[in-house]
């Protein structure tokens, strides 16, 4: 993405006659896009995980209660991402819950105590991201395209943050 145009002054008359002043918008616009980004992943994830829910075999139960979503900094990149799964075990413990264990079983497929046969997972989480990609790019892009007008942006980044804070 090239870098956003920045502003430049020329002064004709006045005290400044003759100056030019140039005025980086650069850490402003990218500090606006990762707030949207961190909003409209946030909306992705309230999204999503009501659907998640709704897909996991055995409902309702520990699995189904279980799953969570993240917005945070990536360590590799900086980048801003989401993360959707279930608490480990120190978290679940902290939030006083019940830690799901065997959701990777589910997911993936185990072998049974016994090593007689394998049983096979259920990748629903999969599923239901694939069903809702449609769905995950039209809520990005409504924040997304916020960007132009740099007020709806900030309205939208701080409701957005508002809310998260209200559910917590």
């Amino acid at each position: 993405m090239p870098v956003p145009k920045s502003v430049t002054k020329v002064y004709k008359t006045g005290a400044k006659a003759g100056q030019v002043e140039f005025t980086s918008s650069v850490d402003r616009v990218n500090y606006t896009i990762e707030e949207l980004t961190k909003a409209a992943l946030r909306d992705v994830g309230k999204v999503i995980i009501p659907r998640v829910r709704e897909a996991t075999p055995k409902k309702p139960g520990l699995l189904s209660k279980s799953w969570q979503k993240w917005v945070k900094k990536s360590r590799s990149d900086g980048h801003v991402e989401l993360d959707l799964g279930v608490y480990s075990a120190a978290q679940a413990k902290k939030k006083g819950q019940k830690y799901a264990h065997h959701a990777h079983l589910v997911l993936f497929g185990h072998q049974t105590a016994d090593h007689k046969r394998f049983i096979p997972g259920n990748n629903f989480f999969y599923q239901v991201v694939a069903d809702n990609i449609s769905l995950i790019r039209d809520t990005e892009a409504q924040y997304l395209s916020a960007i132009e007008d740099e007020q709806t942006a900030i309205k939208l980044a701080e409701a957005e943050a508002d809310k998260e804070e209200d559910s917590d």
